[in-house]
């Protein structure tokens, strides 16, 4: 079971996205256990970022707060027949131009896992407050177990997690026209890779 915070229903745009994933772009991370590797873990590139304008205009001067997910790490272990995913998630915002009020902001978001044929075993949804400082910016960081009951441990490494924002249509659709390639963090341990679809 994968736990933490509150649960929340899967939107549809981001239903579509979990289940049309390319996944080349995930690598494995963490510590290994008993010689086997913790799954393949990456970010949606297409929900990496949430941004959030005060009108219908995605003008510069209409955003109201961006945040990104901004590094992720883990390391995983045995318990019994389950594996326990240790994930720390730090999630990065700014207030925009229209937004310069704003004392924090709050960010859904969620963590899933599949299985070898990128199905969903496992998926959770969750929040973060980010408080900002003077200069309009912060960071929170995310702490959560995965735990995943598996009968071969050599399947381990077949396995993937993604990790998104829950977005609207309309804030997919701004990161869609807006994609960027994410560079990889290039401390050990931690990665930053993107899935792209």
């Amino acid at each position: 079971m994968l736990f933490k915070n509150k649960t929340r229903r899967m939107t549809a745009p981001v239903a579509a996205l979990l289940f049309s994933l390319l996944l080349a772009g995930c690598g494995s991370m963490g510590q290994k256990v008993d010689n086997l590797p913790c799954p393949d873990t990456g970010l949606i590139l297409s929900a990496a970022s949430l941004t959030s304008f005060s009108g219908a205009s995605t003008a510069e001067g209409e955003m109201v707060i961006e945040a990104t997910l901004a590094n992720y790490r883990g390391a995983c272990r045995w318990r019994q027949e389950v594996l326990e995913f240790m994930l720390e998630v730090d999630v990065a915002a700014r207030r925009g131009a229209a937004g310069q009020t704003l004392k924090r902001g709050e960010f859904p978001y969620f963590i899933a896992i599949l299985d070898p044929e990128e199905n969903v075993l496992q998926r959770q949804g969750f929040s973060t407050t980010v408080s900002f400082d003077n200069n309009g910016s912060g960071i929170s960081t995310e702490k959560h177990v995965l735990r995943v009951p598996l009968e071969d441990r050599k399947n381990v490494r077949l396995h993937k997690v993604v990790i998104g924002f829950e977005l609207s249509s309309e804030q997919l659709a701004y990161n869609r026209r807006h994609e960027k390639p994410a560079a990889p963090a290039p401390s050990p341990g931690k990665k930053t890779k993107a899935v792209k679809r």
